[in-house]
Parts: structure tokens; C-alpha cells; sequence
């Protein structure tokens, strides 16, 4: 709940954002820094960061809670003082690095790119300190109070950038986001003293052999992540040489359908995988491709609602969200037409994650690291070969082509029933089509004059649309997906 709400919390910052900023050269500045900090964290620290949990559970009940703090102690100790050295090589090279990531930026614009690195090189610092900090509450079982102090601190940060926009300029997003980061650090901190785990006891106690075991364990996923990292470095690359505003026109543009697509990832890992793992290990099969399949039609009916309603009022809902009179016509048309292409390319995304995270329960999560590693050399081949024909589009439409080739593969591999799949999948695309066909000719047909009534109307008949359409394909799907959806409410609102 609380992650869906800062999905929320990070639009709205992007809402005001495009009060202050609209797309100009600042703001591909920020995104282009921004971007480049949070990239290398992650190629290094990634993959150590979403295995860290599992890793430390095991240690803690094979050695002993004491040993697992005194381990993680020695983990952030290392984590941090290599922070260091890159925030330091990050100074001392933005120049070199300004133009790798914006090859095309000169004078003025260049020195302020370099400028904005140098500003949030130790920004990782804090990453890192945070990411760890979470990922211990987390396994102590504390899953509210971080997810809190997250959204507080976003809170804090789209204040800051509000107060501070109108004097200081674009540097207020720099500034809302050291404050935001410092007071998820103060806050970790306390719960940390409150349920007196004692992570310093490994600071003092550090030893190199310590690490080991963390890093092995994450070896197997740190090329997938590098390659994912090396993607988003490409396309902001590539994105910079295409003009003033269309960095932050993507930005703008893939949020709507992220916020949905986050969410969908949360039920899946949270609630499907771990479903899953113990009815494979249990060698349920037949009752993990009941669920599975439930997973896979409520995915592709919400999909279906996202696509029909982005299809028909993506102009509606970005003029709502970002028209704030620093962003022209024509720009906000290019950020509508950029979020209808990622709605569309949402579908195969869906399918990508949910064939390959059912992989992982049955514990053959390399095959889905292997095919996920070949989704982003796919797209980043498509996007060099075919950025200059297709400009801004080559984004949305190389994510669609990778995801579906490696979801055909992944398909291929699943250990239920091709057939029973292919069905409903067949079934929910006919859905989907006929739902957006008619949703489009009554939208064009019944046009309101009123940007936010025509929206609400769009959807209405969109959501309508599908929830007969279900009924006419097969009437029980319908009732079995509502009451499946509110079981998973209810999980939800336990965590």
C-alpha cells in the first residue's frame, strides 16, 4: 500500500516538476545526473541489495543473529567507503562523463551537466547506507516502518523543491533530494536504536572475509544488472542528442504506466512468488497453475483497463498533470502520444515478469537472469540501430519487441500447460482489442469539451467495456477474478 502510495507521491513530484521546470534544458540536466548516480549504484550494489535479505535471513539462523549483524556491519562498512572513492572518482572525472552521457551537450550546458554530477556524486553515500538499512528491517519482519519513512521523506522532499523552485531554480530538486535522503537516514537510525539492533558492533569487528559470503551470493545476478544499468545509460544518451526536452519528455511520459506496472511487480513478487516456491516444493503443480493463471488474467484485465484508457486519454490525463504553462502544445502532445507507446509496451513487460518470476519459484532463476540479460542487449541494439529513423518512439518500441521475444522464450519454458495458457491469453488479447476498438469509436464520438470530464467518461466506458466483455467470453472468469482481487486486498492490507 505504502509503495503504491509513493508511486503516487513521486507523480505528484513530477507534477510540480513540470510547474517549475517544464522540458527545458535544466530539467534534462537533473535527469541526466540524476539518472547517472542512481544507474551506478546500482550496477555495483544492485544486485547485493536484492539478495542481501535472503542472504542475511540464512546467515542469522545458520551462525547466529550476532554473527549476521557483525557480517552486515562489515557489508555497509565496505559499501561505504567504496561510495567514497566513487563519489570521489565521479569529481574528479564529470567532465569525461558529462559527455558520455550527453555527447551532444556544449559550453554552458555541459559545465552545468558536469556541475549537477559533481553536486550528486555523495548522494551514494546515503543509497547505500539507506538500501542496507531497509533490508535489515525488513528482515527483522518490519516492513511498515520502512515503507513510512520512505513516503515521509518524499513528502519532504517535493516541500523543499516547491519552496525553494521559485529562488534557486532547478537546484531545489538537488536540494528536496539530500533533504529527503537524510531524513530516511535519520529515521532508519532511530528504529534502528529503537529495536536495538546493533550494526555498528560490525563496523568494529570488520573483516574482509565477512563480505564474502554476500557478494558470492550475488555474483549470478550482477551481469543482468549491469547490462539493465548500461540500458538506462544508452537511452538518456541517446535521448539527450534528440533535442532540448525529450529526456524529460520520457520522464514524464513512462511514470503513469510505471506507477501501474510497480504495483503489479509488488503482488507478484509479495504474493505469487512465495505462493509458488512452496507449492512446486511441495510438488503441487496442479493447484500452482490455478494460481498462476489467476495472476495472469487479473494482470491482463488491469493491463487491458490501462491500455484502453491511455489509448483514448492520454492527452486528457498529461494536460491535467502537466500542463502548467511552462510546457508548449506540442511538447505535451509528444509526452501523450510517448505514454500511450509505454502503456502498450506495459502488456509484454507484464508477461516477461510474470513468466519469469514463476521461474524463479520453481528455483530456475538463472534462466530467467540469462533471457532477462538478452531482453536488454535487445533493446539496446534496437535503440542505436533505429533511434535516428524513429526518434523518441524507438524507446516505448524497443522495450515492446525485447520484452515479447524474451516473454516467447520465457513461455516456452514454463512448466505448466502451453495450451491452457495460450487460451487465455488468446481470450484476454480478443478482449483487449475489441475493449480498446470500442472504448476509442465512443470517445470520438462523444466528445465532452471538458478535458477532466472526458476522461472520467473515457474511463467509465473503458472499465465497462471490459467487465462486459468478460462476461461474454466467459461469465465465471469474471466472478473468479473479482473474488480473487479482493483476496489479494485483503493479504495486502496484513503486510
Amino acid at each position: 500500500m505504502f509503495r503504491a502510495l509513493k508511486l503516487i507521491l513521486s507523480v505528484f513530484n513530477l507534477v510540480l516538476a513540470a510547474k517549475y521546470f517544464g522540458v527545458m534544458v535544466g530539467r534534462d540536466i537533473w535527469v541526466l545526473a540524476l539518472n547517472c548516480i542512481v544507474v551506478l549504484d546500482a550496477a555495483i550494489w544492485g544486485p547485493v541489495n536484492e539478495t542481501f535479505r535472503a542472504k542475511f535471513v540464512s546467515m542469522r539462523a545458520e551462525r547466529g543473529e550476532e554473527y549476521g549483524l557483525v557480517a552486515s556491519g562489515a557489508l555497509f562498512t565496505v559499501t561505504l567507503l567504496f561510495s567514497m572513492v566513487l563519489t570521489l572518482f565521479l569529481a574528479l572525472n564529470r567532465e569525461i562523463i558529462a559527455s558520455v552521457i550527453a555527447p551532444d551537450f556544449s559550453g554552458q550546458d555541459h559545465h552545468a551537466l558536469a556541475a549537477m554530477i559533481m553536486l550528486l556524486a555523495p548522494s551514494l553515500l546515503f543509497n547505500q547506507g539507506t538500501q542496507l538499512g531497509i533490508g535489515i528491517l525488513n528482515a527483522y519482519g518490519s516492513f511498515y516502518v520502512p515503507e513510512v519513512a520512505s513516503c515521509i521523506a518524499t513528502v519532504v522532499n517535493i516541500c523543499t523543491m516547491s519552496l525553494f523552485a521559485p529562488s534557486i531554480g532547478i537546484y531545489s530538486l538537488a536540494l528536496g533530494y539530500y533533504v529527503g535522503l537524510i531524513l530516511l537516514s535519520v529515521l532508519l537510525f532511530r528504529q534502528f536504536r529503537k529495536r536495538r539492533i546493533a550494526l555498528l558492533a560490525g563496523i568494529r569487528q570488520f573483516k574482509m572475509k565477512l563480505v564474502t559470503p554476500f557478494i558470492v551470493f550475488a555474483l549470478p545476478f550482477f551481469v543482468p544488472f549491469f547490462f539493465a544499468q548500461l540500458n538506462h545509460v544508452v537511452e538518456k544518451s541517446l535521448a539527450s542528442t534528440m533535442g532540448v526536452g525529450v529526456v524529460s519528455s520520457l520522464d514524464y511520459a513512462r511514470k503513469i504506466p510505471d506507477v501501474f506496472l510497480t504495483v503489479i511487480t509488488s503482488v507478484l513478487t509479495t504474493i505469487l512468488v512465495p505462493v509458488l516456491a512452496q507449492l512446486f516444493s511441495s510438488g503441487m503443480k496442479h493447484d500452482a497453475f490455478k494460481d498462476f493463471k489467476k495472476i495472469l488474467q487479473l494482470g491482463m484485465l488491469i493491463i487491458a483497463l490501462l491500455v484502453c484508457v491511455m489509448s483514448t486519454s492520454a492527452k486528457e490525463i498529461i494536460t491535467l498533470l502537466y500542463d502548467q504553462g511552462s510546457i508548449t502544445d506540442a511538447e505535451l502532445s509528444r509526452i501523450s502520444s510517448l505514454t500511450t507507446y509505454y502503456s502498450l509496451a506495459s502488456v509484454t513487460v507484464f508477461l516477461y515478469l510474470l513468466f519469469g518470476l514463476t521461474l524463479l519459484a520453481q528455483h530456475r532463476g538463472k534462466t530467467y537472469a540469462l533471457i532477462g540479460l538478452f531482453a536488454q542487449l535487445g533493446m539496446i541494439t534496437t535503440n542505436i540501430l533505429l533511434y535516428r529513423k524513429f526518434g523518441p518512439a524507438v524507446f516505448p518500441f524497443g522495450l515492446f519487441i525485447s520484452h515479447f521475444i524474451a516473454a516467447v522464450i520465457l513461455f516456452t519454458r514454463l512448466p505448466f500447460d502451453k495450451y491452457s495458457i495460450l487460451s487465455v491469453l488468446f481470450k484476454y488479447t480478443c478482449i483487449l482489442l475489441i475493449g480498446l476498438s470500442a472504448t476509442y469509436l465512443t470517445a470520438a464520438y462523444i466528445d465532452f469539451g471538458q478535458t477532466f470530464l472526458q476522461l472520467v467518461f473515457n474511463g467509465s466506458v473503458a472499465a465497462l467495456y471490459l467487465y462486459v466483455l468478460l462476461y461474454v467470453f466467459r461469465a465465471e472468469e469474471g466472478r473468479l477474478i473479482l473474488d480473487y482481487l479482493k483476496k489479494m486486498l485483503e493479504t495486502l492490507q496484513k503486510k
